[in-house]
């Protein structure tokens, strides 16, 4: 009787309208086929309702939706928004007790533009989802967008790696060993889920030195590089992930973005590389941007380390591609971010001279925010090696004779430059080393060493921040 009654059909009769619906079906042109779409799902949001009204039925119904940004995601989506809108608005019927949980990587086009300046919405972190939210802040019945709910999912704390580490635990008690690397994996990853149990999953899989000391952080060097031992997938780590992060991408894209990534701006990297809007507004579709809506585009910290892993199995295109940023910044008189891309190339004592010029010019303080800003660059530093033979190799040809603020601060610029990148300093070993150097730049400064004090107990007595920072 309730396919009768429905305003896409023509025919009054239950088993007439059941004939139309079989025409539809089977010689039906393009339209017929999405009326009938819309009636059967009309029709199964009607039998939720029915059953909610039954004694010992459920109350409402939850439905986990995968991949919501394929064709046929997106259709399913499009026809429960239409359905409820006919049902709810149009025909003044109750809601149907129906909630979807639905998964998507990226911005759907029904959303407008993924600026996100035409939609009424903000995306929410899940931490502050509620009823009550969405109650207060959703636009009217009359509008599509009022159905809509939208959460950004977050990364993973420090705390949050560690207990999906303990969670393994019970199915693999081989990864026992590695508990005390959840800061490196958190580090490395900034807490992408997918990242932090890929990186476990290869762990697994792999001879991974156990033992805490230098065997293992030459191991823990190249890990993008490395492959599970037993497993089926072939592709190192930074193959498998890049290709499910950048999936759709074409090769000439991916090649885009390895250089892209080397600008802390994305935006920036994007104009000046000469790929336009359309790759940063891919990537920014995607979801692939570490905080979106904030000042500074730049890529989540995950695939920009693997881009960047990429971009540095190609040492002339690397260069060229520091250089030019460096010569952009320089030429809008951004000192601090040429600096940044200088040392990329290594040139250390370029560095140097400007940050030995800045430090009795500035305030302490102002001055270890450009060091810190400088020496988070990248690096394309040799593959093998823990991180006191990295340092080796990045030593002036002549030592000093004297301990001078130069020379200080140039031994300072390095051991925070192999320290910063989780690759070459996996446990963090220089903190003391950095401690050393700020306690004697307190001794060199005559006056506001506070700041510089401060900063050596900071690293002598390091704490690993609970969330992703620019250090480390």
């Amino acid at each position: 009787a309730w396919y009768g009654g429905h305003p896409l059909l023509q025919s009054r009769d239950p088993w007439e309208a059941l004939v139309e619906l079989n025409l539809w079906r089977h010689e039906g042109d393009e339209d017929d086929q999405e009326r009938l779409d819309r009636v059967l799902f009309s029709a199964l949001l009607e039998d939720m309702r029915s059953n909610v009204r039954h004694s010992f039925m459920p109350r409402s119904y939850l439905l986990m939706l995968d991949n919501s940004h394929t064709e046929y995601g997106r259709g399913f989506l499009d026809l429960l928004i239409r359905a409820r809108h006919d049902d709810a608005v149009v025909a003044g019927a109750d809601c149907d007790p129906l909630t979807v949980v639905a998964s998507s990587n990226r911005w759907l086009p029904r959303w407008g533009p993924a600026t996100g300046d035409q939609w009424p919405w903000q995306l929410r972190g899940p931490d502050r989802a509620s009823l009550t939210d969405w109650t207060e802040y959703r636009p009217s019945r009359d509008s599509d967008d009022t159905w809509w709910y939208p959460l950004r999912l977050r990364d993973l704390n420090l705390d949050e790696v560690r207990i999906r580490i303990e969670l393994e635990l019970r199915h693999h008690p081989d990864l026992a060993p590695f508990t005390r690397l959840a800061p490196f994996i958190h580090r490395l990853t900034a807490g992408l889920p997918r990242a932090v149990s890929q990186v476990l999953e290869l762990f697994r899989h792999s001879a991974v030195p156990i033992e805490d000391g230098a065997e293992q952080d030459r191991w823990l060097r190249t890990l993008p590089d490395r492959t599970p031992r037993d497993g089926e997938d072939p592709r190192t780590l930074a193959e498998a992930a890049l290709d499910h992060l950048l999936h759709g991408f074409h090769p000439a894209q991916r090649a885009a973005l390895e250089e892209c990534a080397a600008a802390r701006d994305l935006s920036v990297g994007t104009r000046l590389l000469g790929t336009g809007d359309s790759l940063f507004g891919e990537v920014r579709g995607r979801w692939l941007l570490h905080s979106p809506g904030t000042v500074t585009p730049a890529l989540h910290p995950w695939p920009r380390r693997l881009l960047l892993w990429r971009l540095a199995a190609r040492p002339d295109d690397w260069d060229a591609v520091h250089e030019l940023l460096a010569e952009h910044f320089k030429s809008e008189g951004r000192t601090v971010q040429e600096m940044y891309h200088r040392l990329a190339t290594e040139r250390i004592d370029e560095v140097t001279g400007y940050l030995v010029a800045r430090f009795p010019a500035v305030p302490a303080a102002q001055w270890i925010s450009e060091f810190n800003t400088i020496t988070a660059a990248p690096n394309r530093l040799g593959p093998a090696g823990g991180p006191l033979e990295l340092l080796a190799g990045l030593a002036p040809d002549e030592p000093p004779e004297a301990v001078t603020t130069a020379s200080v601060i140039r031994e300072l610029i390095t051991v925070r430059w192999v320290w910063s990148d989780p690759l070459t300093d996996p446990a963090m070993r220089l903190n003391d080393m950095i401690a050393d150097g700020f306690n004697q730049l307190s001794r060199l400064r005559r006056t506001d060493i506070v700041a510089l004090f401060n900063e050596a107990e900071r690293y002598r007595h390091w704490r690993h921040p609970l969330t992703r920072t620019s250090e480390g």
